[in-house]
């Protein structure tokens, strides 16, 4: 026996009952139940958010049946460029789309992370270092140059160049 209880002014149970498609940084979930709004959804499924997450449409918004609710944590990312260390915080989930996304130019430049490395919920710490043009003056000829190594002994093993035991460099190595 099926006992359909009315609720209101002769609303059924089910029609209270609404469903959404709950994504959490991509995980899509369906999820149904008696909530009236996308932050009774997340605390149903105890999702916290804090001031640097994302969930659209957001908290307070009435919920209709088969709205999807989307929630996207925020991760901090650490640039330490040229030895200054900058916080940034994003929503992204790897590397490449965090600095697209924050829209930070580092063509050129050595990071100590590759592009495509996960940033998790703890967040990631990046050494960047940006190029810079040089000279480079041997046996009286001057090559201009752009590098990213951080030592003048880096830079002399990146450009194939070995010194002799009677070479003099300045600045030293």
């Amino acid at each position: 026996t099926i006992l359909l209880t009315t609720v209101g002014a002769g609303v059924g149970y089910a029609a209270l009952v609404k469903d959404v498609n709950l994504s959490v940084d991509g995980q899509v979930t369906e999820v149904s139940g008696l909530h009236s709004t996308v932050g009774d959804v997340l605390a149903a499924q105890g999702i916290e958010v804090g001031q640097h997450d994302t969930v659209q449409p957001a908290a307070d918004t009435p919920l209709k049946d088969g709205q999807d609710v989307v929630v996207r944590y925020g991760r901090e990312l650490t640039g330490i460029v040229d030895g200054e260390e900058s916080p940034y915080w994003t929503p992204a989930t790897t590397l490449d789309s965090a600095l697209r996304d924050l829209d930070l130019r580092l063509e050129g430049a050595a990071l100590s992370a590759s592009r495509s490395q996960s940033l998790g919920r703890t967040g990631l710490a990046v050494n960047v270092t940006m190029p810079k043009s040089i000279s480079i003056k041997a046996d009286g000829e001057t090559a201009e140059l752009s590098t990213t190594g951080r030592t003048v002994a880096a830079v002399l093993k990146a450009e194939g160049i070995t010194l002799g035991k009677h070479d003099i460099i300045k600045p030293a190595i």
